[in-house]
């Protein structure tokens, strides 16, 4: 099994849907003034970024990263209006 398999598989199911994911991810200005990172879709969408977490968090996760781009590797899972990917590193334990 490949070092990424485990998430290579959600995006390849997720991929195959009639619904797929469609995030978007640009940053936010709070009210306090400080950045944040928005990030919005609908629940097929979520569903989808939260098993990706669930995923890289668990034991039998050998990957320590998935990099999601709307320029690049899995961009079809962002909307077009889309201005950032996302990188997901987990760090030692």
């Amino acid at each position: 099994m490949s070092e990424a398999s485990l998430t290579n598989e959600i995006c390849e199911r997720y991929s195959e849907q009639e619904i797929q994911p469609r995030l978007s991810i640009a940053m936010l200005e709070a009210e306090d003034g400080r950045p944040s990172v928005l990030i919005q879709g609908d629940r097929v969408s979520l569903r989808f970024l939260g098993e990706i977490l669930t995923t890289l968090g668990s034991p039998e996760c050998s990957a320590k990263s998935v990099d999601l781009s709307p320029t690049g590797a899995g961009s079809i899972f962002f909307d077009a209006a889309s201005d950032f990917g996302v990188y997901i590193r987990r760090v030692q334990d």
